[in-house]
């Protein structure tokens, strides 16, 4: 969200004493997260993602709802879901895995291939596709082992669409950074082959990746 008139975030957990649930109550803040129409649920994905069915606008929200909720690990909970979370919520806890997209991961995907009309079916659609490059700095998307860094992280640069379009944002350069000595301390070597792919239905699929340990053991992943 943004701060709103009154130039403050507001935050009130709500009945639930759940920050990033549907009850939160945020005064003046302009929300910024998109959500599907009278669900309000980011730990469901549906068929179909585009502006027919998702929005930003408060009015959408369900009964007894007062704001978007997200994909918060201490949300999911009070949904139903446990031990899940988006990859973009802040934070790593201890012996905590990611895997796998989660589906409010998939519908910011689904959602941004829709382009500028924001429509399945439209005259923009794109296809999302992710190719490892090899070692090199010029790809889209770099990732950069750097010991500067105390875990990971990662910086995008962009420019604003033309208007009517102006809240679309094209991507410009990318780049990924993590500290291998903390990541990779059990790796040897890293190896990873092309293959990893975003289809339209939002499935990711990684082929051919293999983890040589210190021991020489190969594991590949399925």
């Amino acid at each position: 969200s943004t701060d709103g008139a009154d130039n403050m975030f507001n935050f009130n957990a709500g009945v639930d004493t759940g920050d990033g649930s549907s009850d939160d109550i945020r005064s003046d803040d302009a929300n910024l997260h998109d959500f599907e129409t009278s669900v309000n649920n980011p730990f469901l994905l549906p068929a179909k993602v585009d502006a027919t069915n998702y929005t930003r606008s408060l009015a959408n929200l369900p009964e007894g709802h007062t704001y978007p909720a997200n994909a918060a690990r201490a949300v999911g909970p009070l949904v139903g879901v446990a031990d899940t979370e988006s990859v973009m919520q802040q934070g790593q806890g201890s012996d905590e895995d990611q895997r796998r997209l989660q589906s409010d991961d998939v519908a910011t995907l689904m959602f941004a291939g829709t382009g500028l009309d924001e429509t399945v079916g439209g005259t923009d659609d794109d296809t999302l596709k992710l190719v490892y490059a090899g070692m090199t700095t010029s790809c889209d998307i770099v990732a950069r082992s750097d010991a500067g860094t105390s875990f990971a992280s990662c910086a995008f640069g962009g420019n604003f669409s033309p208007p009517p379009a102006n809240d679309h944002v094209a991507i410009t350069t990318g780049t990924f950074r993590y500290n291998a000595t903390i990541a990779h301390t059990a790796c040897g070597d890293l190896t990873t082959k092309t293959g990893f792919d975003v289809g339209a239905t939002g499935n990711v699929t990684l082929t051919g990746a293999q983890v040589i340990m210190e021991n020489g053991t190969v594991a590949t992943a399925p």
